[in-house]
């Protein structure tokens, strides 16, 4: 695999146990994400995307049995110590989660949560992580951003929770983004502007994208390459637009032919203007 790649997943695969017996969510999954490259994994609900992307994280399950390889700039994730993972997190790979109620602690304003994330993972005193929390908050677009950094979760919107999310992800400012479903829970309008905050950041900050999704129509927009997932295994893989307009497998074919957006088989991509 390319010097170049940011990260390289090698035959991946993601196993649950339990007394009822163990179930296999990822199946010798491989691909790999250049510096500042964009990559969809696409499918529906238990094609294994999520657990794919919390397996990069290392944030599976303590029931789940990983092999294969994930490696971030040459180094091996897969078995890394805890203690080493956490030095990654954040500061080198961050994720966007689907749900931004339950990933944000409603006891604590969103000012402070942000401001955390500099002080204990960025040695800031509690002055200056202070600001650059507002900063964050002014990157993703929240207006008033000194008030409403004292304000805590539920006084935000769907939308505007999602964005605190996003300025917590890019906090420390890292060469990974994964976004896991990041509009699942939004109305079509505030869809689109989450969407277009994350292509904006992706272009700007020049970190990697790893889109988690569904939706045909919204891989189209936002990524370069795109891996179509499904039973855990990859089933396709390549440039958007050649997977959209000359599809190999039957069941892109099929996601293609019942997605809304697909129109007289073309479908806008990412390269287009």
């Amino acid at each position: 695999m390319a010097d170049s790649n940011v990260l390289d997943v090698e035959r991946l695969s993601v196993r649950f146990t339990s007394p009822e017996g163990d179930v296999t969510a990822v199946r010798d999954v491989s691909f790999s994400l250049p510096e500042g490259g964009s990559i969809a994994l696409l499918g529906e609900s238990g094609s294994g995307k999520t657990a794919t992307a919390r397996a990069i994280m290392g944030i599976l399950d303590n029931n789940a049995v990983t092999s294969g390889s994930i490696r971030f700039r040459g180094q091996e994730l897969v078995g890394l110590d805890e203690e080493s993972y956490q030095k990654l997190r954040g500061a080198e790979i961050a994720m966007v989660f689907q749900d931004a109620q339950s990933a944000l602690n409603p006891a604590y304003t969103v000012g402070w949560q942000i401001a955390e994330v500099f002080r204990l993972r960025d040695g800031r005193r509690r002055s200056e992580a202070k600001r650059l929390a507002i900063e964050a908050l002014e990157r993703v677009g929240i207006p008033d951003a000194a008030r409403r950094a004292r304000q805590y979760p539920h006084q935000f919107s769907g939308g505007m929770r999602q964005r605190v999310l996003i300025a917590i992800a890019l906090a420390l400012r890292p060469c990974v983004l994964i976004a896991d479903e990041p509009t699942t829970a939004l109305d079509a309008t505030i869809q689109a502007q989450i969407l277009e905050l994350i292509r904006e950041v992706h272009r700007e900050s020049g970190a990697a994208l790893v889109l988690i999704s569904h939706d045909l129509g919204v891989v189209a927009q936002m990524v370069q390459r795109v891996v179509v997932m499904k039973d855990g295994e990859v089933v396709e893989e390549g440039a958007v637009r050649d997977v959209y307009l000359r599809p190999q497998h039957p069941y892109t074919r099929a996601l293609l032919e019942a997605s809304p957006s697909f129109q007289a088989g073309r479908f806008v991509t990412e390269e287009e203007p």
